[in-house]
């Protein structure tokens, strides 16, 4: 009988220290998952660490936290001229400019892309309109033709191409062309030029 409740208490044992022993196999496995998950939420772009959020991308810039929905390298594809962004550099306020009567889904990535811009630059940036319209009864009417040295225009047109053009017959007026998500694709191009993330190109 003792020897039954001897082997009955080795048995037991044996059993709760292979317990121990998957518990502990079980927390290393999560742990190194932890760890590469955490590895991999990180990413760097020319000297700029990056976190992925939930809407893209995250990094500081001049001790900012700034939000992008697209990565650097994603956006190699489109081209910013250092004359632009110089223009926008000198400036002391920026226009955002665009048609009210583009499409409900267009307007909503215009919105969100003139809401960003105006919390990312550090500069004021304000929204103006190519015609009158009852949608946004705050917003004044411009043209490309009050674009200054001191307040250029960033015309926002709404295409299937995503870049930036300029007009010799008005320097100050520049062409942001998109659409949909693409506009802010563009639009985060623009701030990653302005503030150096990204590289710019000599001339247009």
């Amino acid at each position: 009988m003792r020897k039954d409740n001897h082997s009955g208490k080795r048995k037991t044992l044996i059993i709760v220290m292979a317990a121990i022993i998957c518990l502990s196999m079980v927390f290393s496995i999560f742990a190194i998952y932890l760890d590469n998950a955490a590895n991999n939420n990180s990413l760097s772009y020319n000297k700029y660490d990056f976190k992925i959020i939930n809407q893209g991308y995250a990094t500081t810039i001049n001790k900012k936290v700034m939000n992008f929905y697209h990565f650097p390298s994603e956006l190699e594809r489109i081209n910013l001229s250092n004359d632009i962004v110089n223009e926008l550099k000198s400036a002391q306020i920026v226009i955002v400019l665009f048609n009210p009567n583009e499409t409900q889904d267009d307007l909503i990535f215009i919105d969100q892309a003139r809401f960003d811009l105006s919390t990312q630059m550090d500069k004021p940036v304000v929204s103006a309109i190519t015609r009158a319209d009852s949608k946004y009864p705050g917003l004044i009417v411009l043209g490309c033709e009050n674009a200054t040295v001191q307040t250029p225009i960033l015309l926002i047109n709404v295409s299937s191409a995503s870049s930036f053009e300029t007009n010799p017959a008005s320097p100050y007026c520049i062409t942001v062309n998109g659409r949909l998500n693409e506009l802010l694709a563009v639009k985060d191009r623009l701030v990653y030029g302005y503030y150096g993330v990204m590289s710019n190109m000599s001339n247009n």
